[in-house]
């Protein structure tokens, strides 16, 4: 399975004009993570010990590498994704900004963060992405890839507006 993430990962890389690298170790805080994109390594990282499923793998790294091609080419995206892209929320309420290269690291009490985290502009964006790609592969059981998809779902709407007020919230931070 690793020769099918590799050979989609470079062919992803090259087609969106990305220098970013893939490992499959995950960084120290992300070991229950299924992958996750860190913009200041531009790495790529998979947690290939949670993936019992190609389903799984593959999905995770679709949502990835749209991840990273939002961070490198913003001007692809809507402005919500781009205006959202520094801010992270957590599903414990950690949160998170980008600023100057770095993460700057926070808390609030939010008793909905798996909603906001669900409803943030590009996170619905890298599902319905690897949604798609996966809908291409026919060796993957599309049941399994609706599933795991309609899993990313939020369960309620959350308006960009109301997400604005959260982002500066997380602006105030000290």
């Amino acid at each position: 399975m690793k020769n099918t993430i590799q050979t989609t990962f470079n062919k992803f890389v090259k087609e969106n004009n990305l220098k970013i690298a893939l490992s499959f170790s995950m960084p120290k805080g992300y070991e229950t993570a299924f992958g996750t994109y860190d913009v200041t390594k531009r790495t790529l990282f998979l947690n290939e010990t949670l993936f019992d499923k190609k389903e799984r793998l593959m999905f995770t790294l679709f949502h990835e590498l749209c991840h990273a091609k939002q961070y490198a080419h913003p001007e692809c995206f809507k402005e919500e994704i781009s205006l959202s892209l520094p801010y992270v929320v957590l599903y414990d309420g950690t949160v998170f900004k980008l600023e100057n290269a770095q993460w700057k690291t926070g808390k609030l009490d939010l008793e909905n963060a798996i909603e906001i985290y669900n409803n943030l502009p590009y996170e619905l964006s890298a599902n319905s992405f690897a949604f798609e790609e996966c809908k291409k592969i026919k060796k993957l059981d599309q049941q399994e890839i609706k599933a795991i998809y309609e899993k990313t779902l939020p369960k309620e709407k959350i308006e960009f507006e109301e997400l604005k007020k959260i982002f500066k919230q997380i602006d105030n931070l000290k």
